[in-house]
């Protein structure tokens, strides 16, 4: 599962950082959305909101956490928070660092 939030933030970053072709991030988060889609919502900012204030983390990630808790997910891969450090029943785990 991917967040309507990574979707963008990965969109952002692809095209404005990176430079690359408004087409090749189209084409990438088509991709990525393959997988199923969280949408945010009013629920899940509530809930990151929650959880930003539960452990030490940025309300943007405490967004994440929601949409990967709603969705059931028991592992969200991120180099942004503490890798295999257990927040709310979803580990977290960083891709580059193993």
């Amino acid at each position: 599962m991917v967040s309507t939030q990574v979707l963008v933030e990965y969109a952002a970053v692809a095209s404005g950082k990176l430079g690359q072709s408004r087409e090749a991030v189209h084409r990438q988060t088509m991709n990525l959305a393959r997988v199923g889609v969280v949408p945010v919502s009013g629920e899940l900012i509530r809930n990151g909101l929650d959880l930003a204030a539960l452990y030490p983390i940025s309300f943007w990630e405490g967004v994440i956490l929601a949409a990967a808790r709603h969705s059931e997910c028991v592992v969200l891969w991120t180099e942004d928070l503490t890798h295999r450090e257990l927040y709310a029943g979803v580990e977290a785990r960083n891709p580059f660092a193993e």
